[in-house]
């Protein structure tokens, strides 16, 4: 299906259409936290004769924003690009143009206008189903009812090819203003909604040096930066995100029975393999189920650097069992850790827990991956002490409670392998670290 559907955008390459996309991903680097590289790429197959015969009307949607000083970047710094960047992705496109860098060249104020989160996976519902015709998806609605037909399952791989893919640059911008309603979050009866300014971050995609103010609501995974991290088939390639941060709040709406997703400052969920480093949240957040200070849940392969969040976390009971009201797996770092590594990370964040729950941490709810070097304002998270450890498995908390006076020791953070001098820093008067620029 990939190599079919890959010619609806290669054609506009070949017939000039737009540059900059190819059906094959050129090989790119991402740098690591040590200014090193990392490989970033996804490859696609060829496709046939048959295939080009049955998609040579489809072409692509015109590219939004600018060109760029540099080939394969496009340049954005308007309300209005920004928004017709979120259209264009919602299409598909970004797809089969993954050697394309999204630039931010000015801070952009969204003035609260409702912001639909980019990529949102209600596109796949509709898909499923074949019954809505959405702009830019003739060829694959078409393609779906014979697939369906051979595959039933194949509804949920489709998932795979949906998001954002690529890389955005917020070039040390900031975009301010953002404000994610509930009724903006497409398909709200589905528990595979994602919501943030991202819904969703694709296998090999990069974000890196954006940062974010305003208000997201969610149903599913919902995060400031973005719902979730990649989906299924693609995953041997991850995504990353350096250098970013959100200010804000999230949260699932009052009323709302239950949620389907995890609740994070930064991120709702790391999907099958999201990668985070310099990055940090100053977020209140509330949710019902994996909700954390930074990260709702991080899960498999995922890997959290050099992190931090401050703010509040509030369990919000939204479901009943036996009669009660409960919440299950809230932290102050992150709400669940399904087998993710966290390095050099810390949690300075309040706790409020309003109801019966289930696992409970100030540093992680529900842990069953790994930690070193990390610590958690003990002050703040009352009596929970640092999560709980899957049984059965080898998880071992090693984070550290510190006192509020402690978080401002130098030499604690130094003794725990920070490295103070590059990546962090902790000057008199600071109340704990925060990443240098």
């Amino acid at each position: 299906m990939k190599a079919k559907i890959a010619l609806i955008f290669a054609l506009g390459v070949m017939t000039g259409l737009i540059s900059g996309c190819s059906r094959e991903s050129t090989p790119s680097s991402v740098p690591d936290s040590s200014g090193g590289t990392e490989p970033s790429s996804l490859s696609s197959s060829q496709p046939s004769e048959t295939d080009a015969q049955d998609t040579a009307e489809i072409e692509m949607p015109e590219l939004p924003g600018r060109e760029g000083d540099q080939p394969l970047v496009r340049l954005l710094g308007t309300k209005e690009e920004l928004f017709a960047f979120a259209e264009w992705v919602g299409t598909g496109a970004s797809y089969y143009c993954q050697d394309l860098t999204w630039q931010l060249d000015a801070d952009i104020d969204l003035e609260g206008e409702p912001w639909s989160p980019i990529g949102p996976l209600k596109n796949v519902l509709d898909l499923r189903d074949a019954k809505t015709q959405l702009e830019g998806y003739d060829y694959l609605i078409q393609k779906i009812t014979q697939e369906k037909e051979e595959n039933p399952e194949f509804y949920e791989d489709m998932r795979s090819y949906l998001g954002f893919f690529g890389t955005f640059d917020g070039n040390g911008h900031r975009i301010t203003g953002l404000n994610v309603p509930y009724e903006n979050v497409q398909c709200q009866e589905d528990p595979y909604t994602q919501s943030g300014f991202f819904a969703v971050l694709g296998a090999g995609s990069l974000v890196r040096d954006l940062h974010i103010e305003g208000t997201v609501q969610g149903f599913g995974d919902t995060g400031g930066l973005a719902g979730r991290g990649p989906y299924g088939l693609h995953t041997e390639t991850p995504a990353f995100v350096i250098g970013c941060s959100f200010t804000g709040t999230v949260e699932l709406p009052t009323g709302i029975y239950r949620s389907h997703g995890g609740f994070g400052g930064l991120i709702g969920s790391t999907g099958e393999d999201l990668q985070i480093r310099n990055s940090f949240a100053l977020a209140d957040v509330s949710g019902d189920n994996n909700v954390g200070g930074l990260i709702g849940s991080a899960n498999n392969n995922s890997e959290i650097l050099n992190c931090f969040c401050r703010g509040t976390v509030t369990a919000v009971p939204a479901f009943q069992k036996e009669g009660k009201l409960l919440v299950s797996n809230i932290g102050g770092l992150t709400g669940a850790s399904y087998n993710g590594t966290f390095i050099n990370c810390y949690s300075d964040t309040n706790l409020v827990i309003t109801a019966m729950s289930g696992p409970i941490g100030g540093f992680i709810g529900y842990h069953s991956g790994q930690d070193s070097g990390c610590v958690y304002n003990a002050q703040k998270t009352g009596d929970w002490g640092p999560g709980y450890a899957y049984p059965g498995s080898n998880t071992k908390f090693n984070a550290i409670a510190l006192s509020p006076e402690e978080m401002k020791d130098p030499q604690i953070f130094r003794d725990l392998g920070w490295d103070l001098d590059v990546v962090w820093q902790l000057e008199e008067g600071d109340i704990s670290p925060s990443l240098r620029s």
